[in-house]
């Protein structure tokens, strides 16, 4: 059932006073959905009871009373289709359906001159209905609690091949309305064929989507308040505005780049799948804000978290580590023969800035880095502090269900300063290229943190975001061209 709202749930990543991402949901992706869409019919069809065909006629003065008691004997789903009409919204139809119904029938027939001689009958029935095609309109639309919302158009159900038989004690009598009770029947037929799908199908999926939380909390601490703008339709795709408020812990950044500053110039896509997000850079700007203020990047580089690079950490130069490149002791004056190793605690001194261009992001950070004795945990005095000021392309992929990125780490060229104050007051003489290294490995490490861990992508019962899905790069735009699959698939 909930295929559908992952639609929404990716479309609706909206919540500010200014729009500032874009969705469209192409007719494939309505397609797509409807290949779940027959258990839910299944499943409600088959609880179907119904005394439907209930009437009162006269013959003369004559009375005829038919009743019955039917519910679903078969249900066999008919192909499912669906279109975008720029006019009437998403259209849901079906065709080639297959309905039987079975049950009791009883029919007292009072005779036309009051005598005592009242005929009564009953039975078996059996109703079937071939070829029972049905075109549903349907639009989001927003609710007063600012959820989103299925609401239904026009209904109209057509039946092809249609037949019932009344079986048992006097049957001739109700068939001997046979033409009446057709009409009344067929009509009945159709009318229940979209109160199903309205009553029952759709209020079920209104009830999860009226579930869904304006506000989400995901990994790391982040959270992210939406809302979603009203929708336009056009003939092969709904189109939506939205925007976002991301917060980490109870920090929130709002964006306030209006939408047509930044979409304005992407109107149409080449290659969609089935739904394209846009997203401007003041949400990711947003997001890096949050990340700095709440100070969630503290990253301690030792010989534990780099066993690798025990020898560049040590404090203690000989002549052969200065022969491999030499060691931090030797770099940084005052450190030398401070303990055995040094240990570095890495954090963001200010917001990294991010700027989408054409093919790539580019991030740009001022990271501090503050150097202890090893062990710090037994060591806490701060031996000095090094600002560090490197730039970053990043390509977002989408890895294993997450969101992820990676960059170049071999073009990042770091600029280091000494903050003064502490034991640490420079470099020494000749060995600037050498920290410059030193801190090139120490600044690829801190960018493959924060990118690597990625944001899982979100799954619905039975659907997923494909690993297909491709992210293009534009200048100060992301575009999310997402296919959809099957779990498991």
């Amino acid at each position: 059932m909930r295929l559908q709202l992952l639609l929404l749930a990716l479309g609706v990543c909206a919540f500010a006073q200014r729009p500032n991402s874009q969705i469209r949901i192409y007719e494939s992706a309505f397609k797509f959905l409807t290949k779940a869409t027959c258990h839910i019919a299944d499943t409600e069809v088959s609880k179907l009871g119904a005394n439907f065909i209930t009437f009162n006629t006269t013959i003369g003065s004559g009375e005829v009373i038919l009743k019955t008691s039917l519910s679903v004997d078969k249900f066999v789903c008919p192909i499912l289709d669906s279109y975008i009409s720029d006019k009437d919204g998403i259209h849901f139809s079906s065709s080639q359906g297959v309905w039987r119904m079975k049950g009791l029938w009883s029919a007292v027939y009072h005779n036309p001159f009051g005598l005592p001689i009242d005929s009564s009958a009953n039975g078996d029935a059996v109703l079937s209905a071939t070829d029972l095609d049905v075109d549903l309109a349907a639009k989001i639309v927003v609710g007063a609690d600012k959820h989103p919302q299925l609401q239904m158009g026009e209904c109209k159900a057509k039946l092809g091949v249609f037949d019932y038989k009344f079986n048992g004690k006097f049957a001739d009598l109700p068939n001997m309305f046979n033409d009446f009770l057709g009409t009344i029947v067929k009509n009945i037929v159709k009318d229940l064929a979209c109160q199903i799908t309205q009553n029952t199908i759709l209020t079920k999926y209104n009830e999860v989507i009226a579930k869904i939380p304006l506000h989400y909390e995901l990994p790391y601490n982040f959270s992210l308040d939406w809302a979603l703008y009203e929708p336009r339709y056009t003939n092969n795709l709904v189109e939506m505005k939205g925007a976002a408020k991301v917060a980490y812990g109870k920090k929130p950044c709002e964006s306030h780049v209006t939408y047509d500053e930044v979409f304005q110039g992407f109107k149409n896509e080449e290659s969609a799948k089935d739904v394209v997000i846009w997203l401007g850079q003041s949400l990711s700007a947003c997001a890096l804000k949050s990340v700095h203020e709440s100070q969630l990047i503290k990253l301690p580089i030792n010989i534990d978290s780099l066993p690798d690079y025990k020898d560049r950490l040590s404090t203690r130069c000989g002549g052969w580590l200065i022969f491999k490149g030499g060691c931090i002791g030797a770099a940084l004056k005052g450190l030398s023969k401070v303990g055995d190793y040094a240990e570095l605690l890495l954090f963001t001194a200010e917001a990294p800035q991010i700027n989408l261009k054409q093919g790539y992001v580019e991030i740009y950070g001022k990271f501090g880095a503050e150097v202890y004795e090893y062990p710090m945990e037994k060591h806490p005095k701060v031996l000095g502090k090094i600002l560090i000021t490197a730039t970053a392309k990043v390509k977002p992929k989408i890895v294993n269900k997450h969101l992820i990125g990676e960059c170049d780490t071999d073009d990042i060229d770091p600029k280091l300063d000494i903050v003064k104050g502490y034991k640490i007051t420079g470099f020494t003489f000749g060995y600037e290229k050498i920290t410059k290294g030193i801190f090139k490995k120490v600044s690829k490490v801190l960018f493959f943190a924060i990118l690597q861990a990625g944001l899982p992508l979100p799954s619905f019962d039975g659907a997923a975001i494909s690993d297909k899905t491709q992210i293009d790069v534009f200048d100060k735009v992301i575009r999310i061209n997402m296919g959809l699959e099957l779990n498991g698939k």
